[in-house]
């Protein structure tokens, strides 16, 4: 894992940008986000590139589990499928 002085800065707050691993919604597919951790709203960006992404995951492999969360050690953040409404 890199240290803050090695994590590229966010181009608005210029704080440390966070890597996480993240699965595409629809493709169910691996990608690596790079998000400020200060705001997620000042920069999100998505690495897909299949070769490079697989040869990170394979570097990480027995650091993180992607189940128990992304390369910062957070846990990627999922919409809630559970419905709250009550039934009439």
């Amino acid at each position: 894992m890199s240290t803050s002085s090695t994590k590229p800065p966010c181009p608005v707050c210029r704080q440390p940008l966070d890597l996480r691993i993240a699965r595409g919604r629809k493709s169910g597919k691996t990608f690596l986000m790079l998000i400020c951790a200060h705001d997620a709203r000042h920069f999100r960006g998505f690495i897909n590139d299949r070769t490079y992404v697989e040869g990170v995951l394979s570097r990480l492999e027995g650091r993180t589990a992607l189940d128990q969360g992304g390369i910062d050690g957070k846990a990627p953040k999922r919409r809630s499928k559970t419905n709250l409404e009550q039934p009439s």
